[in-house]
């Protein structure tokens, strides 16, 4: 009996003796642990202060290890320490005064420093917890010399580490970031952040060989910044090309950082911009290329421009807006209380929409005293803006011409703007006292000749002809330009007919019988091409689809040009183009006279002047029911459509057939054209070869 009871002794300190070593099965032996409750402890201290590297397992027994008690392993000589990945304390001085720790990981991650802070997760430090340990510390510095690289120092590579990896942006909504890898003990003296501003979302991770996993920090916010930029935030088509064609002047050949917003986005391919232009870096990629918000965006180019200023005051801004949102310039520069020495601006134009606006604020008895005391409330919007920020309600309180939406607030008091400030510049297609002032010419000639004497005028030709072949090909490609685009037409030998869009309120549901009315005026000879307004594309207008499918079904082709590439481009390249189509300042630009042929859904006397003695004939609908015109009788259930012939003297062109009808009427419902000519103050009826018709 003594003998089995000596037996059953020793098995019971054998079976606590392998219980007590599986307690630190997978850790360092001696190290000592402090209960916390039934399922938590710490761990407190070792008993051989002079190990030099240490495991915490996961588990104590069943308790789980969730801390590093306060003091732990204070002052010894570590030299690498991991702990398991349940610990989210270390307690305060736990590692204090431990100057050869070079590692130390929690479930496997490094713990590491980026500009001597650390954070790890959910892990919390206590005070001192790690003074004296040399963890790899990460480094930048700011840039302020143009370049977007910034000075990189990594201080005390960890060997345990394999990879680090830099990854930054400007915020945490863009997608637009620079990523960097590197082994530490191999890193770059900079690391490139690819753009500028303040960026306040730097991450770093540093991860072990053989391992994804890695604790991700965030850097405090590094500046980037230049000495100057250009800011375009630009909308319609006119202007962007003006701007995309004098690039190489504005970048100073690409030296200058250069970044645009365009409120149609297609109109470039981002993929391959000249001189070095970048989308808006605080936006997402999208948002800035493709789906942009216009407007919803001003706020943020409003808070990224005062970064960059806050970060360099010497810096110096040129931007550049369409000048029906003058409105832009108070929000991004008078409300950033931005010097006038620090910026210039240009207000870009097509001129039609800023004859109008000027015709509207300026047909009044007193244009100059309009001006001057439009000139006031300007001055009224800066001295507000400075003291109060941007409000677009306190600009309706202040300005009695403003416009009634929230943007293009400010669209009549461009000529205000630019006669005033003497770092504003106005780029304006066309300005004529004789043409589209002439309602302005009307009430005071001097006046409207001193606001056609503010703006430059650049012809959109001429900027094309000046590139080099080189810079036709970059200029080509930034625009998504096709040189076959019009090849079904050349292969057939047909004569080439694009057809101008306009916006699908514009076009209403027109479409099919305009085209049907050109080609059968113009009959088999020409190839019809239909390019949309480039803020109205064909996949979002339901009625222009239905239009096209109608035509196929009758057997008649309309090829769609991509409505992105500005007209102006595709007829300077193809100046064997004609022209047709809803009223644009496109048709300034054919190669000659003969080139314009039917300006839709107008009277020839409403035609633009700028254009109207380059093209052949108008068209427009006559009321439904119309029963007689000019005394021809017609069929009122029938629908027609008038078309008149130039007959201006500037335009000889016309001259022969306006010998033979001066008017035509198509009759929509039939499909036939019948023609008139005028006899004796009487209407009569010709052949297309002014034959009388019996």
């Amino acid at each position: 009996m003594k003998k089995i009871v000596l037996l059953a002794c020793f098995l019971l300190c054998i079976t606590c003796l392998l219980c007590a070593c599986g307690k630190n099965k997978e850790g360092t032996d001696g190290l000592t642990f402090e209960k916390i409750d039934s399922k938590t402890c710490r761990v407190t201290g070792i008993k051989d202060k002079s190990v030099t590297s240490i495991v915490v397992p996961a588990k104590n027994g069943k308790r789980t290890v969730v801390a590093v008690s306060d003091n732990a392993f204070a002052g010894m000589s570590l030299t690498s320490v991991e702990l398991p990945d349940g610990v989210k304390t270390i307690g305060a001085g736990a590692f204090d005064g431990c100057t050869s720790l070079r590692s130390l990981t929690v479930g496997g991650k490094s713990l590491f420093k980026v500009d001597g802070a650390i954070t790890g997760a959910d892990i919390s430090f206590g005070e001192n917890a790690l003074r004296g340990v040399p963890l790899m510390n990460i480094k930048f510095a700011d840039s302020h010399d143009g370049d977007t690289s910034v000075a990189l120092t990594v201080e005390n590579p960890d060997p345990n580490v394999a990879t680090v990896e830099i990854t930054a942006a400007l915020n945490s909504v863009t997608d637009m970031t620079k990523t960097t890898s590197f082994a530490p003990s191999a890193a770059p003296e900079t690391v490139d952040l690819g753009t500028y501003g303040i960026f306040r979302n730097i991450r770093v991770g540093a991860k072990k060989s053989g391992s994804d996993a890695s604790f991700s920090l965030t850097a405090r916010e590094v500046q980037v910044t230049a000495s100057e930029y250009n800011i375009a935030y630009l909308n319609a088509s006119y202007p962007v090309l003006v701007y995309s064609l004098k690039l190489k002047e504005i970048t100073a050949e690409g030296t200058i950082p250069t970044f645009t917003f365009l409120e149609r986005g297609a109109q470039y391919d981002w993929d391959h911009l000249t001189y070095g232009i970048q989308p808006f870096p605080y936006l997402t990629r999208a948002a800035a290329t493709t789906n942009s918000d216009f407007h919803g965006a001003r706020a943020g180019c409003a808070a990224w421009i005062a970064d960059l200023y806050a970060a360099d005051p010497t810096s110096h801004f040129h931007i550049y807006v369409v000048d029906n949102y003058n409105e832009l310039l108070v929000q991004f520069l008078y409300a950033n209380n931005i010097p006038a020495d620090n910026w210039n601006a240009v207000l870009l134009s097509d001129g039609t929409g800023t004859a109008g606006y000027l015709v509207n604020a300026y047909n009044v008895e007193n244009p100059a005293g309009k001006a001057a005391t439009m000139a006031t409330e300007w001055a009224a919007v800066k001295t507000d803006a400075a003291a109060n920020g941007y409000s677009a309600a306190k600009l309706h309180t202040l300005c009695t011409a403003e416009r009634e939406a929230d943007d293009s607030i400010l669209a009549t008091y461009a000529y205000v703007i630019a006669n005033a400030e003497s770092n504003v510049t106005w780029w304006v297609n066309r300005l004529r006292t004789g043409e589209n002032l002439s309602a302005i010419t009307a009430r005071d000639a001097d006046f409207a000749a001193a606001i056609c004497a503010v703006p430059s005028s650049f012809y959109t030709n001429s900027l094309l002809a000046a590139l080099s072949e080189d810079e036709q090909a970059a200029f080509k490609s930034m625009y998504h330009f096709s040189d076959t685009m019009f090849a079904d037409a050349r292969d057939s030998g047909k004569k080439i007919m694009v057809i101008l869009g306009t916006s699908n309120a514009g076009e209403g549901d027109n479409f099919y019988s305009y085209m049907k009315l050109t080609m059968t005026f113009y009959g088999d000879e020409y190839a019809y091409y239909y390019k949309g307004h480039p803020g109205w594309p064909t996949s979002g207008c339901a009625a222009r689809q239905q239009a096209e499918q109608r035509l196929a079904a009758e057997g008649l082709t309309v090829y769609e040009l991509d409505n992105a590439i500005a007209a102006e481009v595709i007829l300077f390249y193809n100046p064997d183009v004609y022209l047709s189509g809803w009223q644009s300042t496109t048709f300034e630009s054919v190669a000659s006279q003969e080139m314009a042929c039917l300006i839709y859904d107008s009277p020839v006397a409403n035609v633009n002047a700028v254009y109207r003695d380059k093209v052949d004939m108008a068209a427009r609908r006559l009321d439904a029911g119309t029963a007689n015109y000019e005394g021809i009788a017609l069929d009122g259930t029938h629908s027609y459509f008038l078309v008149e012939y130039n007959n201006t003297a500037e335009y000889e062109n016309q001259t022969a057939n306006y010998a033979k009808h001066e008017i035509a009427i198509y009759d929509e419902t039939a499909d036939v054209i019948h023609y008139y000519k005028l006899t004796q103050g009487v209407y009569a009826e010709v052949n297309a070869d002014g034959q009388a018709v019996a």
